[in-house]
């Protein structure tokens, strides 16, 4: 009886090289010459970057009325806060400026040359858009002056934000923010009986 022959035994080597064989049979579409190219990874931001807000204008703070105003002081004050609303919106617009009420506003010797200061403004093309703010304000006595009753309001004007000249067709950088100290003279007129102002006066360039 023959004995049968056992089987021979298969290198390590040559049996990886099987299993390998096998398994790249297994998927005809894959090539084991091809590198892989790895897939493009999106970077992870933890922290997006957001919009950027834009700054609010501060508004300057009118300042407020002194209790212990008399009845004339406080005349003398609203008299100056109803002239530079005025003046806001007439320098804003010159050519449609409202003399009637400036006429109300201002007395001698101020009202001519501020009327012709407009008027000259609207043959070069000159705007002011933009008011001011009386941050802080004094109130004199009233005193006689000349015969005429006189109150002397000194305040802070701050230009309100962006504020800006136009004259010629040139535009000047805004100079909102900016504070100037003025004088104001308010008298008292016989003839219309009422409170005129009748002189302003930059006294300082900053206050």
């Amino acid at each position: 009886m023959r004995t049968p022959r056992p089987a021979a035994a298969v290198p390590p080597l040559a049996l990886l090289a099987l299993l390998l064989a096998g398994l790249t049979g297994c998927n005809p579409d894959i090539d084991p010459d091809e590198t892989p190219t790895p897939s493009p990874v999106t970077p992870f931001n933890a922290h997006p970057s957001a919009a950027v807000p834009t700054p609010t204008p501060t508004w300057p703070v009118r300042a407020p009325d002194d209790p212990a105003w008399t009845e004339n002081q406080l005349a003398a004050v609203r008299l100056v806060d109803a002239y530079e609303d005025w003046a806001k919106t007439a320098w804003a617009d010159p050519p449609n400026a409202d003399y009637l009420t400036l006429g109300q506003l201002l007395g001698e010797p101020l009202l001519s040359p501020t009327i012709t200061s407009l008027n000259y403004a609207v043959t070069t093309g000159k705007i002011v858009p933009g008011g001011v703010t009386p941050v802080f304000r004094t109130v004199g006595e009233e005193q006689l002056v000349d015969g005429r009753p006189e109150i002397v309001v000194r305040q802070c004007n701050e230009d309100d934000p962006g504020s800006y000249v136009v004259e010629n067709g040139a535009t000047r950088p805004p100079v909102g923010g900016t504070r100037a100290e003025y004088r104001y003279v308010a008298q008292w007129v016989e003839e219309v009986q009422g409170w005129r102002i009748v002189e302003i006066t930059q006294v300082n360039s900053s206050c």
